[in-house]
């Protein structure tokens, strides 16, 4: 690009040179074009590069838009997974809270029975005391009625009764999820429970046994002591005597009613009771009456109650009592509870010991060698008041004996008759 340029000294100025009027056409030159040309081999790899790129790109595309439709199904499936954990969850929930529910209705189930046992026991505890009382009260029974010959006993408690309890295990009622299934059986009893059931079971009709065992011996208790009173009543009104005891009350009787809890029992107490109090009277009474025998050999008599023929005068006389043969010294018994009231010689008796009974009655023994015996002295049926001699109006060792009622003598057979009456009965005199 050329210019004017001024002179130092001139006056013009620089300023450029226009573009187009210095463009010369004549100097522009054209370049040649060049061929470029390319091998099949080059076009083969070029195009197989261009495939593997096209397929790479197809792929890439593909994976990229099918790799959120995979982790989509992966959401869904591990959702569904987790649903189905959670309902499986729900359900065994629903399991244990159902065997739980069960198990504690089962454990209040057994709560309940063994209450009511313990009860019972105490029932029929309290039924033995009141039997073992009654039994006491009551003694020897006599013939028949002793529940030692019958073979009948009464147990001590209950609890002889009760059945060997197992090992209790450690947890009784532990849950057992056995199928999640419509056929579980997880609601069915525990085995521990099932076996603690069949004990309680057991016991229970333990304790049913024993309650109408003892049911029983009541009745043969009341039966035999109705059976005793009998005989002693017999023996009583075979000796002409009756029975002591308070007058029966036949005015007007009331009250409020109140039911009874245990009303067979309570029956068969009452009549028991009442049969002890009326064979305890009986007893008394023939225990203060002369029924035993005076002497303690075989009875042999010598001479009987009634008229004979008098041994010195060979008359005809009264004989006030009976003469039992007996050899000097042997001991005289007392035939029956009472006071002494008299102990010495008298007259034709000889030494003499009369003991004062119930009822107006005494007897007396006569002709003794020596007197075992005061004055005011109380004595049982048994009680030795001397010995067998040959004193007073008497022509040999041998005891007199005499019961009187009233002062008046009866013949003592009608006592002794009583006396094997109860001797056969096996009644034990208090």
């Amino acid at each position: 690009m050329g210019c004017r340029r001024a002179g130092f000294y001139g006056t013009d100025t620089m300023r450029p040179a226009p573009l187009i009027a210095n463009y010369d056409a004549r100097r522009r030159t054209r370049r040649p074009a060049r061929v470029v040309t390319l091998s099949r081999w080059t076009v083969y790899f070029l195009a197989t590069g261009l495939a593997l790129l096209g397929a790479w790109s197809l792929a890439s595309a593909w994976y990229f838009s099918s790799r959120d439709n995979v982790a989509l199904r992966l959401l869904e499936r591990q959702a569904s997974l987790k649903r189905s954990y959670e309902q499986k969850i729900a359900l065994l929930r629903d399991e244990a809270e159902q065997a739980s529910r069960t198990s504690r209705a089962e454990v209040e189930r057994l709560e309940s029975e063994v209450r009511s046992l313990l009860a019972r026991q105490a029932n029929l505890e309290t039924r033995h005391a009141v039997i073992q009382a009654l039994i006491d009260r009551a003694g020897s029974t006599g013939r028949g009625t002793a529940l030692s010959e019958t073979g009948t006993t009464v147990p001590n408690s209950a609890s002889s009764y009760a059945p060997e309890q197992p090992p209790v295990p450690t947890d009784p009622f532990r849950l057992r999820l056995r199928s999640t299934g419509p056929n579980r059986t997880s609601s069915l009893p525990d085995p521990a429970s099932q076996e603690l059931t069949k004990v309680l079971q057991k016991t229970a009709r333990a304790l049913d046994d024993l309650g109408d065992h003892q049911l029983r011996v009541l009745g043969e208790l009341t039966t035999a002591l109705r059976s005793q009173a009998g005989l002693l009543e017999m023996a009583l009104q075979r000796a002409g005597m009756r029975p002591t005891g308070p007058a029966k009350n036949s005015g007007p009787v009331g009250g409020p009613f109140i039911p009874l809890s245990d009303p067979d029992f309570t029956k068969l107490k009452l009549d028991a009771e009442s049969a002890v109090a009326k064979v305890l009277r009986l007893r008394r009474s023939v225990a203060s009456l002369p029924f035993g025998t005076p002497v303690a050999a075989e009875v042999d008599l010598s001479s009987g109650y009634g008229y004979r023929v008098d041994p010195f005068t060979r008359l005809p006389a009264v004989h006030s009592g009976l003469d039992f043969r007996a050899e000097s010294g042997s001991p005289v018994h007392a035939t029956g509870a009472g006071r002494v009231v008299v102990a010495e010689y008298s007259g034709a008796y000889g030494n003499m010991v009369e003991i004062e009974h119930s009822q107006g009655v005494s007897s007396r023994y006569a002709h003794l060698s020596s007197i075992a015996v005061t004055v005011g002295q109380q004595v049982r049926p048994g009680t030795m008041v001397g010995r067998v001699g040959s004193t007073g109006r008497s022509t040999g060792p041998h005891l007199h004996y005499e019961t009187r009622i009233g002062g008046d003598s009866v013949d003592p057979l009608r006592f002794l008759t009583a006396g094997e009456i109860l001797e056969t009965a096996m009644v034990k005199l208090p």
